[in-house]
């Protein structure tokens, strides 16, 4: 007894990166597709773009519209996308208002438009608009279900795809979900004063998708997805050549024994005005001189900004900028949810072939988060796609308080993910603020655990050749008891065998 094989389906891209990433590649050729959402959510654009992009490819679109709306505009709304070309339509995109065959002829007629423009035109991709129209229209769900049956069975004939855009049912039991080959939820949502675009892929047959919701916007390229980045399957790491990436600051180096690994991350953690942003700017300059390009991310100083106080402190960074090896990225967008920020961080890194990365403010990056407790799972997810790259990150985050004999990192996740933490501190001593640097984690290899005091001059970063001055400093900390009495320090004893009081 013979079994025939099926030939694999064939896909077709919807030519919206994000969506086709998160689908596998695209559709397939002759599916059925349901797009759904509440009015604004976006549908009637990710239905134009798909079609403008799929004849841009060489295919030939229908696009069918069941609301009142008139073509023309919907046009003038489209004019205002870069996909619109009106070049193509009519020759390659057709238009055609079915309303009035809707109202007269009901569901078979639609049918019978449809077979007709199909067959005659020789179309490749179906998009109908507005098929809550036709169900309002139709006399029971069973007579939906049977139309989009036809449909289906129409596409499996000709080999056109189909997307089918409708509203959001309050019914639970949506009669036409179960006909479909896959679904598309969009939701537009406030979470307090923001509004935030996602999209979930609620079903696809034939191939794995990403799950979850992802982020998308719609500008004046058209819907912009950007996948959820811990979604997305982790990379083949780069084998380690245990190569070293200088700091430029010379003896925090020697403490780290001779710099960082090549391809690891490091969180630099310590209190406003500890010269955070300054040591990440001697790590931008030392990989530039040494021919690496780099990159600066954050959102709180402009590039221009950079560069005065990097030449406050000897370091030239407006050169590197000028040659094409360090970029300093303008101030960042706090509207910008983090999925945008991670899809823009890594258009950069492989635009530029960055090899050292400068996250400037990891508490900007839980400032613009939605939901602050993502950002520990995100940003490890985003420090396995940037070591597989081969790039060597630096992040900054302020500790929790300025003046402390205690440390906690704000986001720990991040702190367990990186493989070297240096912490700045300050500390007093007879009314005076010193600032104190020393490495609490350095994974792989061995590292100084003295703790050096450094000072900040129109030199830069200086670090203490030893701990004295640091031991020094430390022996003038006074320790707060739990009652909150300072504790005073441990006085000489008196020699011989004086009373004691």
């Amino acid at each position: 007894m013979s079994q025939s094989v099926h030939p694999a389906l064939r896909r077709i891209p919807t030519g919206i990166a994000g969506l086709d990433r998160i689908l596998g590649g695209g559709v397939f050729t002759g599916g059925a597709y349901i797009v759904m959402g509440l009015p604004g959510a976006g549908k009637t654009t990710l239905g134009n773009q798909v079609a403008f992009r799929h004849v841009a490819e060489g295919g030939r679109a229908l696009y069918v519209t069941l609301l009142s709306e008139t073509h023309a505009r919907m046009l003038q709304h489209l004019q205002t996308f870069r996909f619109f070309d009106a070049a193509v339509i009519g020759r390659g995109l057709t238009y055609v208002s079915a309303f009035h065959v809707l109202e007269t002829e009901g569901l078979k007629g639609i049918l019978g438009l449809l077979t007709r423009e199909v067959r005659e035109e020789r179309i490749t991709l179906l998009v109908i608009d507005g098929l809550v129209t036709a169900e309002q229209a139709a006399a029971s769900d069973t007579e939906v279900k049977k139309f989009v049956h036809e449909v289906q069975t129409l596409m499996s004939l000709t080999g056109c795809t189909a997307i089918l855009l409708t509203n959001v049912s309050d019914r639970s039991s949506y009669p036409t979900h179960t006909m479909v080959d896959g679904i598309v939820e969009l939701r537009d949502d406030l979470f307090g004063a923001r509004a935030v675009r996602t999209l979930t892929v609620l079903k696809f047959r034939g191939g794995e998708q990403l799950r979850g919701r992802h982020v998308f916007d719609i500008t004046n390229d058209g819907l912009v997805v950007h996948p959820r980045i811990e979604s997305l399957p982790a990379p083949p790491l780069k084998p380690q050549t245990r190569a070293l990436a200088r700091t430029g600051i010379r003896q925090l180096d020697a403490m780290l024994g001779g710099g960082v690994d090549e391809s690891s991350s490091t969180l630099v953690l310590g209190p406003p005005g500890s010269g955070k942003t300054l040591l990440g700017l001697h790590y931008l300059d030392a990989g530039a001189k040494a021919g690496e390009p780099g990159l600066h991310f954050g959102f709180s100083e402009s590039g221009s900004d950079l560069i005065a106080a990097a030449g406050a402190i000897g370091l030239d960074l407006a050169s590197h900028v000028e040659r094409g090896v360090l970029e300093l990225d303008g101030v960042l967008s706090p509207e910008a949810g983090l999925d945008s920020l991670a899809d823009q961080l890594l258009a950069a890194v492989h635009r530029r072939g960055v090899r050292r990365l400068f996250l400037d403010g990891l508490g900007d990056f839980r400032a613009v988060a939605v939901d602050p407790d993502r950002v520990g799972p995100m940003f490890s997810a985003l420090l396995v796609q940037l070591r597989a790259l081969g790039v060597t990150t630096l992040i900054s985050d302020d500790a929790n308080e300025v003046l402390t004999a205690e440390i906690v990192p704000p986001t720990p996740q991040v702190a367990a993910r990186v493989q070297n933490i240096v912490l700045l501190r300050y500390v007093e001593l007879r009314a005076q603020l010193h600032r104190l640097v020393s490495i609490i984690k350095r994974r792989g290899a061995g590292y100084d655990r003295t703790i050096r005091e450094f000072h900040i001059d129109g030199k830069g970063i200086t670090v203490a050749d030893t701990f004295t001055s640091a031991e020094a400093v430390l022996g003038g900390l006074a320790h707060v008891l739990p009652n909150g009495a300072p504790k005073r320090r441990p006085t000489k004893k008196p020699r011989g065998r004086g009373k004691r009081t």
